[in-house]
């Protein structure tokens, strides 16, 4: 009998012992260095200028100092002719919900490994992911982007909205509404469907009151000329109001094109000069949807494989994830018809004046964390935008409407967020393979060390337990976040 006991209770010790270890995260990384300098690199500030060779000095998080070397050398810098660019920004993302998995940190260091050192999340589908990123990166010191969060969506009743949606039902609960953002630590306002124009008007008079930023949609029966949004999302608002009675509203809002004509691009990009509107198209998101046309070819693509299964098997899974439902040969057929005008106007829009943005609306289906602004620039390339100029859309363009100074530029005193690539990535975006190290807040990480940690996590997700655990609560997150009526 004692035996027995003890067989027991040894096989009790060894069952926590195997959980204790399964969920157990890998270390965390640590910076090669935090006060260093970039001697005899070449300084690119997309579209603003080029020095053949400088020191560039971190310290404290700062750019501290920027000396012109000439044609002095330093033969023992490691980055020795490589060139330096201001961290790329994402101006539309969501993150993990917060959760026992460490998606936070794990998603963070994808960003910096892409080189993607700042992002603004357009909204918590539950309230948690800004909150638990924050304190990955700031609190516990975690590799990671700057955070900069809408938090909750603002948007009408009796749609289908997230479930972390403040319901905004008449024009004077505005200023209400701002004020709670505020206090959730809002940096921007995401404005949602469901809202009319009046509603919309009355938010952004508030937002811009307190001194935030307005990004948000179309309302689902205006067009972009009825619409008070200042930075619109996904290009909404060029194709006319779909019928409230098809049986795949959201689908067809965001796809469906086929009636727009070059007549129409035109007036959008008339429309844009004249209400200032500001555009963040999403290309890569609306891309990605023909995943769906083969998924299991899909989920073993690169992007795909470099997330957990809890992605592919549960979040992102046509039949349990955020994008199930019935999709058809026809819908297929409208996207692929829909992406060329969408490059078409995103090229107008540029060619014009119109200021645009750089995002992703990751983590939607295949639009992996940092791959996804890759494939962002590579469609605002196809589209004919030249390279210089997309940089300077992803950098400093973008860091004026953020509330950080001289965020995007490499400037003494500006924030240290610096990329280091072999070879120049404004004459070619294949020279994106050739990053080498990423500053993030003075913090030196080179892509070797950000590579090992990735692995290390993706090792941790293939744990037994892990895996089994993680597919099945994303799958009840997943069916928590979304309020479908």
């Amino acid at each position: 009998m004692k035996a027995i006991l003890v067989a027991i209770f040894a096989l009790f010790i060894g069952i926590i012992g195997y959980t204790v270890w399964s969920f157990a995260p890998p270390p965390m990384l640590a910076a090669a260095s935090d006060e260093f300098a970039l001697t005899d690199v070449r300084v690119i500030e997309p579209m603003l200028g080029k020095t053949e060779s400088a020191s560039i000095l971190i310290a404290r998080g700062k750019i501290a100092r920027i000396e012109e070397m000439g044609t002095a050398t330093d033969p023992d810098s490691p980055y020795r002719d490589h060139f330096v660019l201001p961290g790329l920004i994402n101006a539309h993302v969501h993150l993990p919900n917060q959760t026992p998995l460490h998606l936070s940190e794990f998603v963070g260091l994808l960003y910096l490994r892409h080189g993607v050192t700042t992002v603004r999340v357009a909204g918590d589908t539950d309230g948690t992911g800004s909150q638990a990123a924050i304190k990955a990166f700031t609190e516990a010191g975690h590799p990671g982007p700057r955070i900069n969060s809408c938090r909750a969506f603002v948007g009408g009743a009796g749609k289908s909205i997230w479930a972390n949606t403040l319901v905004l039902e008449r024009p004077e609960q505005a200023a209400g509404i701002i004020n709670q953002l505020k206090a959730q630590g809002a940096n921007c306002v995401k404005a949602y469907d469901g809202l009319d124009a009046a509603r919309t008007r009355a938010l952004v008079a508030a937002a811009q009151n307190a001194g935030l930023p307005v990004i948000g949609h179309v309302p689902a029966d205006l067009l972009l000329e009825s619409s008070p949004v200042p930075n619109v999302q996904h290009l909404l608002g060029t194709a006319k109001p779909v019928d409230p009675g098809s049986a795949n509203l959201q689908f067809q809002r965001f796809h469906d094109w086929r009636q727009v004509d070059e007549a129409r691009l035109a007036q959008v990009v008339q429309i844009s000069a004249t209400n200032a509107i500001t555009h963040t198209p999403t290309l890569s998101a609306a891309k990605n949807f023909l995943n769906f046309e083969d998924f299991e070819k899909a989920r073993e693509s690169p992007a795909a494989l470099m997330m957990p299964r809890l992605f592919t098997d549960a979040a992102w899974h046509p039949a349990a994830g955020v994008m199930s439902g019935n999709i058809s040969a026809t819908d297929f057929e409208t996207v692929r018809d829909g992406l060329p005008k969408k490059l078409s106007l995103v090229l107008k829009l540029h060619e014009a004046g119109i200021p645009l943005m750089l995002g992703t609306d990751d983590l939607l289906p295949f639009t992996t964390p940092g791959i996804s602004l890759w494939q962002e620039m590579r469609l605002f390339a196809e589209a004919g935008i030249p390279l210089p100029e997309i940089w300077a859309y992803g950098t400093r363009r973008a860091g004026n409407d953020f509330s950080v100074p001289w965020l995007g530029y490499i400037r003494e005193g500006a924030p240290a967020d610096l990329l280091v690539f072999e070879k120049d990535p404004t004459q070619d975006l294949a020279n994106l393979g050739t990053l080498r190290a990423v500053v993030r807040d003075g913090k030196l990480y080179p892509v070797e060390d950000l590579d090992q940690a990735i692995e290390a996590y993706q090792a941790y997700y293939k744990r037994p337990l892990v895996d089994f655990v993680s597919v099945n609560l994303t799958k009840r997150i997943v069916a928590k976040s979304a309020t479908v009526e």
